[in-house]
């Protein structure tokens, strides 16, 4: 399979990554005129984004003008082109005059969303999929700093790397794909529509046997001891006066002993006591 890779800056970049390292060959299509906007060393992380989303794939770096012949070959030569750009340019008229030409080839649109907005960022999908109103739960700061990394881009990179692969098994040439519809489409499948007036739980802090506590100095321990015998282990090496069943209730001093606990030790105290027990303990360090 060969892909040519004519997206730009996270999901599209992201998800042909993968399928490179899996050692498909993907050409990144670089116009000169109109370069990558993350192809900057000022851009600062998103440049180095951009060196990774790159690795293991091939560079074609053209001017429609004078590398028309070559630009045509490979689209002849693909099976896949990946389009994530502005449409209506002479280069996606070329573009997609030869991919019209080709008998075996696959011609994917990247769309923000098939039937909303045409401009999405990574924290406007968090909030219309629901995601951030797990983050903003009990908080009423005035000033929220957003949560995570762009696991919106990355979960739509993944799906749309297995769209790619069994794109054989389609009968059609064209393919749109929307990034809100596919975000929600596999976060749904976490946390589907009939539990969404639900806020809290497991994994958001509604147990204490899975939480984040403050360290001493100012860091955070991961606990999270699920299972019944972390759980026994866990109170037994912090001296916490807990039963097993205890882990499941969400009463307020429950979490409040183990807080005081997490909260007299330093991480280094902590790191030597865990050191010894693989029960799923993590300390966090800024």
């Amino acid at each position: 399979m060969i892909i040519l890779d004519f997206s730009q800056r996270l999901p599209g970049p992201f998800a042909t990554n993968l399928l490179a390292q899996e050692g498909i060959r993907v050409i990144k299509m670089e116009q000169q005129s109109y370069p990558d906007p993350f192809c900057n060393k000022e851009q600062g992380l998103f440049y180095g984004w951009y060196q990774s989303f790159q690795r293991d794939k091939e560079l074609f770096s053209f001017n429609l003008k004078e590398d028309h012949e070559e630009l045509s070959r490979l689209i002849h030569q693909s099976q896949v082109i990946l389009w994530g750009q502005k449409e209506g340019t002479k280069l996606y008229q070329f573009v997609y005059q030869e991919f019209l030409k080709t008998k075996e080839t696959h011609f994917i649109h990247l769309r923000a969303s098939l039937h909303g907005k045409s401009f999405y960022h990574d924290l406007n999908i968090m909030a219309e999929t629901g995601l951030l109103s797990l983050y903003i739960d009990q908080k009423k700061e005035a000033i929220l700093f957003p949560p995570f990394l762009p696991f919106g881009a990355m979960t739509f990179s993944q799906a749309l790397a297995l769209k790619i692969l069994t794109l054989k098994m389609s009968n059609k040439k064209e393919h749109t794909i929307g990034l809100l519809e596919e975000v929600k489409r596999i976060w749904e499948m976490f946390w589907p529509i009939d539990f969404q007036k639900q806020k809290r739980f497991l994994h958001n802090g509604l147990y204490p046997c899975y939480c984040l506590y403050l360290t001493k100095d100012q860091n955070y321990l991961a606990v999270a001891c699920v299972e019944e015998r972390f759980w026994d282990k866990f109170t037994e090496i912090f001296a916490l006066n807990l039963n097993n069943e205890s882990r499941f209730l969400t009463e307020p001093h429950i979490f409040e002993e183990i807080a005081l606990s997490i909260s007299s030790k330093t991480s280094q105290e902590i790191e030597h006591i865990i050191n010894h027990h693989d029960i799923c303990l993590s300390l966090i360090r800024r």
